[in-house]
């Protein structure tokens, strides 16, 4: 299942992440309930779920993954850029972490690291490496983050 977080506006209607694909459930959106209210266009391509209460305009993270526990979702892949990993590790709600290094991508100007504005020096946080793999010519760092 395809979730996209929505913290400030929408996502077109027509953007590829809501096309159906075998083996995939209608993609879910989250957003703060103060957002959801404009995104009508999106209920015909996906469930809508607005998160806190009606006048909200901040994503709850954990309330968010609560929202997606109560659908039976337990397990999340986050390929969000830097601001959502970050909320997410400073909300605690990362338990694993899978970091790639693909040398391609790093030659692109625009290139942004996905914890590039991750503060992973704070005290409640500690990463804890214990795998690292090599695919093709990229690599792949993984580990858990201990929350103090």
């Amino acid at each position: 299942m395809r979730v996209v977080v929505c913290q400030t506006e929408g996502v077109s209607a027509r953007s590829g992440i809501f096309g159906i694909e075998e083996g995939y459930a209608r993609s879910v959106v989250l957003a703060p309930s103060g957002l959801a209210n404009r995104l009508n266009e999106l209920r015909s391509v996906a469930d809508v779920i607005g998160v806190g209460p009606p006048e909200s305009l901040r994503l709850d993270l954990p309330q968010a993954l609560e929202a997606l526990r109560e659908r039976g979702i337990y397990s999340v892949l986050c390929e969000g850029g830097p601001t959502l990993a970050d909320r997410l590790i400073a909300a605690g709600q990362v338990d694993r972490f899978y970091w790639a290094v693909a040398p391609l991508f790093l030659r692109t100007q625009g290139a942004v690291p996905v914890l590039a504005r991750a503060d992973l020096l704070r005290e409640s946080v500690r990463l804890q490496f214990d795998r690292i793999e090599r695919t093709g010519e990229d690599i792949m760092i993984s580990g858990t983050f201990a929350h103090v």
